[in-house]
């Protein structure tokens, strides 16, 4: 919650900033050009596009060596203009050392001052007018995160006064929860104490929390295995705040935020730049699988027409990343009824599966819509199958790690598929080979798999 809510403001931070280098940068080449007389006249524009690449680069590299892109720099405040002073005149010295290896063509000295000059002055104005408008986002109660602390002691406190000194995050802690019967009515920098731990499913529900801080001495056991249990059933972002540290049984992170260290408990592992290659990579070949599949879907579509006049696709609720649902995308395979009375798991000659349907399962056609769902980000080409939410609560209960499914997006196909792990299979085998996947993921294990999959072919032995 704290890392990814970062992470996207110096996304924005970033393509801000490669924008402003790009604009002033030509901005800068027509003032120089046109209201200032050239001896020479205006030189040819192309050996310019190739320097503004190196600037481009050499600028973004100085933000980041001068720690503008850290927590600690990336939110405008009084040491942000000096800041910015030395990555434009670190970045000027950089592309004037550069332009000393030039031969063959001059470039103007006086265009590069009046580039720094207008470049200094716009990053400054984007630094001070991002922080405002996020003001008046977080005024109107948007882009904001509620959060809950668990317990009111010196822990607590200590955490909302570090979360109080960096409001720009959009972080609203909504209250406390504490058992101590003497904290009924305590309140701490206008933040009051909602209840008790007993009380904690019945606050979630109430105010839509996000994320859960625990910050009360952990000498309880069972008291804090039932408020885990409560917070990952929900998918939340949980935090330790250290000093409670006896139980720790699943994947963890230490992340230090504002100086204060915190146990993340299990983290997703796509973040940063292998999330934004995974999706660039779910956009390419999901649009090229459409566009490929598309005269074999209309064949189908007929053939499905054509047997018992009903629909086509078949949208069924799935529960995906973070336990949010969205609607999977499949060519019906079954009765138009088959499930008129209760969701009922598929299993091994369900008489309600159609004749062209069991030829669709049995190779695995009736999944290929799914990658509209690809294209459209509700799941990747690779990840752990979706499941329906009303077999994933029943799961949860069986295996306690379930929920560590859906901290990765859900895929077409996945390290248990290519292990013969498809449809009426074992879901503690399953589960296994899901999770696997998710502590040891990178790019290439992707492309493994997807490899895995076209090599092995897409027939369904578990039909």
């Amino acid at each position: 919650m704290l890392k990814r809510r970062e992470k996207k403001l110096k996304n924005f931070l970033v393509i801000g900033d490669f924008l402003l280098i790009v604009i002033f940068f030509y901005i800068s080449f027509y003032f120089r050009f046109k209201f200032i007389q050239a001896p020479l006249g205006i030189p040819p524009i192309e050996p310019y596009i190739y320097l503004s690449i190196f600037v481009l680069f050499a600028t973004l590299i100085s933000l980041k060596a001068n720690g503008l892109y850290t927590y600690k720099g990336f939110i405008w405040k009084g040491s942000s203009f000096i800041r910015i002073i030395f990555s434009c005149f670190f970045s000027f010295l950089i592309t004037s050392a550069f332009l000393q290896f030039i031969r063959g063509f001059s470039f103007s000295r006086l265009f590069l001052f009046i580039f720094y000059f207008f470049l200094i002055l716009s990053l400054s104005i984007w630094r001070f007018g991002f922080k405002e408008i996020l003001k008046i986002f977080h005024k109107k109660g948007k882009l904001i995160e509620k959060a809950i602390i668990l317990g009111a002691g010196n822990l607590g406190k200590l955490l909302v006064d570090k979360l109080r000194e960096h409001r720009e995050l959009g972080l609203q802690i909504v209250g406390f929860l504490d058992d101590d019967p003497g904290k009924a009515n305590f309140s701490y920098e206008g933040i009051k104490v909602l209840g008790n731990l007993n009380e904690l499913e019945e606050t979630l529900n109430k105010y839509d929390i996000d994320g859960a801080f625990i910050a009360f001495p952990y000498n309880q056991k069972l008291k804090g295995e039932r408020v885990i249990n409560t917070l990952q059933k929900r998918y939340l972002d949980i935090y330790f705040v250290p000093d409670i540290i006896q139980m720790l049984t699943l994947r963890t992170t230490i992340e230090e935020y504002y100086d204060l260290p915190l146990i993340y408990l299990n983290p997703s592992p796509l973040e940063g730049w292998g999330k934004t290659i995974k999706r660039i990579m779910d956009i390419i070949f999901s649009f090229f699988g459409i566009i490929l599949l598309l005269p074999f879907w209309l064949i189908i579509s007929a053939l499905i027409k054509r047997e018992d006049g009903g629909p086509v696709f078949y949208k069924q609720k799935r529960m995906g990343l973070d336990g949010k649902e969205f609607e999977i995308f499949k060519f019906r395979t079954m009765e138009v009824e088959a499930e008129k009375d209760k969701p009922i798991m598929s299993k091994k000659n369900d008489k309600r599966v159609t004749k062209i349907g069991g030829f669709l399962r049995k190779w695995s056609l009736d999944e290929t819509p799914q990658f509209i769902n690809v294209f459209f980000g509700d799941m990747s080409l690779v990840g752990p199958r979706p499941e329906r939410p009303e077999f994933v609560d029943e799961f949860i209960e069986k295996f306690p790690d379930y929920f560590l499914r859906h901290k990765v997006k859900c895929g077409i196909t996945g390290w248990a598929q290519v292990n013969g792990f498809r449809g009426p299979t074992s879901i503690k085998r399953r589960l296994q080979y899901d999770l696997y996947y998710i502590q040891n993921w990178n790019i290439w294990f992707d492309l493994k798999i997807i490899a895995l999959t076209i090599m092995g072919g897409f027939k369904n032995k578990n039909v």
